[in-house]
């Protein structure tokens, strides 16, 4: 959990990540690292594993070290309780999201921790402050 007057972590999405290692985006590779340097970047189980399926086999394990020093936010049974509220009440205002999406959204929410991403999929879930976004400098 956050700990009062600390700034507050980001999840950082998947989208955010392979901007970052293309190295074509330099607002994304500021940003990033200097969320990094400060210790405030957090991954939940379902980014990370998308990474590492992502990279290739000879850059697997140097990932997986960097990827460990970050905070990892737990997925609890009631994480998974919320995301199946969130998602019926989308669904009753007629908008569907992804289960990984909702999953992360709310793993964020439940944590304090803001949300960094590039994938508009994540915009209703934003617009109706279901989680909040990080937006860099």
């Amino acid at each position: 959990m956050i700990t009062e007057g600390r700034p507050s972590l980001v999840v950082v999405d998947t989208s955010v990540w392979v901007a970052y290692f293309r190295g074509r985006e330099p607002n994304v590779e500021v940003g990033l690292d200097r969320l990094i340097d400060e210790d405030r970047v957090a991954i939940v189980s379902p980014v990370r594993l998308e990474l590492i399926l992502g990279a290739r086999r000879s850059q697997r394990h140097a990932l997986v070290r960097q990827i460990d020093a970050l905070h990892l936010l737990p997925m609890t049974e009631q994480t998974w309780s919320r995301a199946e509220d969130l998602a019926m009440d989308m669904r009753n205002e007629g908008i569907t999201a992804g289960v990984v999406d909702l999953l992360i959204a709310v793993t964020a929410a439940e944590n304090g921790a803001l949300l960094w991403t590039l994938d508009k999929d994540f915009e209703p879930l934003i617009k109706k402050k279901y989680v909040r976004a990080f937006v860099p400098i």
